[in-house]
């Protein structure tokens, strides 16, 4: 056989193209290679079958089939039918591959001429890549387990065929590989394209506490599978300076705000609080920075601006309240730009119940009303370390007399984990208390149904005797009641469950700050449902029964 290999557009003859020929009886399978003209040929004439026989390396190399002597003076192949594959190398690079062909050898001194044979170009792959963190966020505070999330677009996929996506993690300053506890931090995913474009998402987890003020960068690696023993790489992402596929790892953070007196106090008197003459106000640099601690959107002020911190309790004393629309500081009129219940009211200040952000200017030379010193720590608080940090500090910040009694705290220590304890302690004594209440309704209800019910059984036993008697089978007659029982049972039912989930929700958004969770709700509601119906579906099915039992009594 013989032929000539080209790839397609500028029909550029193709050098060192391997082909694998394979005898469809034996199996047996040999190699041979194009010439520099990317001509190649089993004939004796072009490459001896003695020289390098069967070495598959080069053009030279000489082809022969079976267990005798090579023989120049016959064909290389003997009489079979044989498969003939072009093979991946470099000079094929970037083409698709001609599929497998088949070809029958029956005539004696046949030369096959399987003319030209052409590579079409391979459809481009590109990769399109993001990585964030779990929030969609380009910075991840440092800690012990983090996560990268690289989303990954990736065009010109060939559908149907197997591919593996291999990603590792880069020091972005240093241009080198992020190796932890002695192994790289990577990942992989082996998939079947179910279409030209497809969008895949790869993770990293991995231990960042070590790697605060550093830059990552994603790299990645696509693979065709569709040889598993011989994987071809097909596209590549790997720019050290891409910020697409960078995020940063910062540092833990600790803030110092201090909140001073306005001593105007324009807004202290819309808050019922009599003990204090002047408003707490907090300058607007150091409530961002306590934003950018629990990342939230930053605020902006102009010079003619202010902003209010509250609790949602007291959200109705701002919202449209003429009298705090404007305010005078430093004998400049300030706008209420607005107000905020969800950062930090619980914490933000000591002294009434709100505080006024202002842009810095205003706060300078104020006198100082309390300082805060507010930190992000590694892991999840408890009332542990509450308890910890308040034995540490009483050395230093507790005046105790002579019989060792406290009279005086110059400070007051809050922990986010032992404030959710404490709210989840109690919504769970809340929820025991309706719970037991629910529980005497639901079988004050169930009783009065029931009863009812098998009364009217009673009552009107006759009438379900006439449609017997009329032709109505059992299993007809009994699937009626339980439809009656059925809806008899379920409206109240429906109705009570819709306004407790109302009542809950709205709960829910009055207290969410403090709960830690807000979806916590839904648990206890979820919980509470499972016991309402299993408790309700015994009434209901003892009902059903007792029904049964003085309708067929009458029969």
């Amino acid at each position: 056989i013989e032929g000539v290999k080209i790839g397609a557009g500028t029909h550029k003859r193709l050098a060192d193209v391997p082909f694998r020929i394979t005898s469809k009886t034996t199996g047996e399978n040999h190699v041979v290679v194009t010439d520099d003209n990317g001509q190649f040929s089993t004939s004796a004439e072009w490459a001896s079958h003695k020289h390098n026989t069967n070495a598959g390396k080069t053009s030279e190399d000489g082809v022969w089939f079976g267990t005798s002597e090579p023989d120049d003076s016959k064909g290389a192949l003997p009489y079979d039918t044989y498969i003939i594959e072009e093979m991946r190398c470099d000079s094929n690079k970037g083409f698709e591959l001609i599929p497998p062909f088949e070809i029958v050898v029956s005539r004696n001194n046949l030369v096959i001429d399987l003319g030209t044979l052409t590579d079409e170009y391979e459809k481009e792959i590109s990769i399109h890549t993001t990585a964030t963190s779990k929030d969609g966020e380009k910075t991840i505070l440092a800690g012990k387990e983090v996560t990268i999330v690289d989303t990954v677009k990736l065009d010109g996929l060939t559908k149907g065929s197997k591919y593996q996506l291999k990603g590792w993690q880069m020091l972005k300053e240093e241009n080198a590989e992020l190796v932890i506890d002695g192994k790289r931090v990577e990942n992989d995913y082996t998939f079947v394209a179910d279409d030209e474009e497809m969008k895949i998402e790869i993770t990293y987890t991995f231990n960042a506490s070590e790697l605060g003020g550093k830059n990552l960068v994603t790299f990645e690696e696509l693979y065709d599978l569709s040889n598993s023993d011989e994987p071809v790489k097909v596209a590549e992402h790997k720019d050290i300076k891409d910020d697409g596929q960078t995020v940063l790892i910062t540092e833990r953070i600790i803030k110092i705000h201090t909140t001073a007196k306005e001593p105007n106090h324009q807004v202290q008197n819309f808050f019922q609080s009599e003990y204090y003459d002047f408003d707490p106000v907090l300058k607007l640099s150091d409530y961002n920075r306590l934003l950018e601690l629990r990342k939230m959107p930053l605020l902006s002020l102009n010079d003619n601006e202010y902003y209010i911190v509250t609790n949602s309790k007291f959200a109705y004393e701002v919202e449209d309240n003429k009298d705090i629309e404007t305010i005078t500081v430093a004998n400049k009129n300030l706008k209420l730009k607005g107000y905020d219940t969800k950062s930090y009211w619980n914490s933000i200040t000591n002294t009434g119940r709100f505080v006024v952000v202002l842009p810095d200017k205003y706060v300078q030379g104020l006198e100082v009303s309390e300082n805060h010193l507010i930190i992000d720590t590694k892991e999840e608080t408890d009332a542990e370390l509450e308890n910890k940090i308040k034995e540490d500090m009483q050395h230093q910040l507790v005046k105790v007399d002579k019989n060792g009694e406290i009279n005086d705290e110059s400070y007051r220590v809050n922990v986010r984990g032992a404030e959710i304890e404490q709210q989840k302690a109690m919504v769970a004594i809340v929820a025991s208390l309706f719970m037991y209440i629910a529980f005497i309704l639901i079988s004050a209800v169930g009783t009065i149904l029931a009863v009812q019910s098998l009364s009217d059984s009673t009552k009107y036993k006759y009438r379900y005797l006439t449609l017997r008697r009329l032709g109505i089978n059992d299993k007809s007659l009994f699937k009626t009641i339980r439809k009656q029982l059925l809806i008899l049972f379920c409206v109240p039912a429906i109705s009570a469950i819709l306004c407790s989930f109302v009542m809950m929700s709205s709960l829910n958004n009055v207290y969410q700050q403090i709960l830690g969770d807000k979806h916590l709700y839904l648990i206890y509601f979820g919980l509470n449902l499972i016991i309402f119906f299993l408790i309700y579906s015994i009434y209901w099915i003892a009902t059903y029964i007792g029904f049964k039992r003085n309708i067929n009594e009458e029969s």
